[in-house]
């Protein structure tokens, strides 16, 4: 149940369909204080949804008032996911993150480590269009990137 798994967490993470996020945050209740990984993208009934210049990222913070909220988990499949944790060395491969409160952002970029991955901050929720579907160029969303070309593109990124 949403409710027991956001009371019992120091850290929560939200899996689940862009059309059932409401419903679910309404069952949890609050997360004043949790650090919430949100793995979401913007797909609802009748394909990607116009977000009005905001990104998935800033309208789901804005979901959770009191939360300590990240964006992580949600560029790469949950297959490919399982079939790269691990890797080492060159081949080892980067899981973005983004988010406004920097010690949430430590937490979940240990846990991005712990999971087999190399943690990569786009920056701020504002910042996280790059990370979120659909999948185009210039864009890391659906893209396999290890760690000296996903900084070498969030550097790119913040220079413009």
């Amino acid at each position: 149940m949403p409710k027991d798994a956001a009371q019992f967490g120091e850290v929560v993470m939200l899996a689940v369909s862009w059309t059932l996020i409401d419903d679910v945050l309404a069952q949890a209740g609050p997360l004043d204080g949790r650090i919430v990984i949100d793995t979401t993208n913007q797909f609802g009934h009748g394909g990607w949804e116009d977000l009005g210049g905001r990104t998935a990222a800033q309208i789901n913070a804005a979901r959770m008032p009191g939360a300590r909220y990240t964006k992580a988990f949600n560029t790469l499949t949950s297959g490919f996911q399982a079939q790269a944790a691990g890797r080492t060395g060159a081949d080892r491969v980067v899981m973005f993150l983004c988010g406004d409160d920097e010690e949430a952002k430590r937490v979940v970029a240990g846990l991005i480590d712990d999971a087999g991955f190399t943690p990569v901050a786009m920056g701020g929720t504002a910042d996280a269009a790059a990370m979120e579907a659909p999948r185009r160029p210039g864009a890391v969303y659906g893209e396999e990137l290890h760690e000296q070309e996903a900084r070498a593109f969030v550097a790119n990124l913040r220079s413009t």
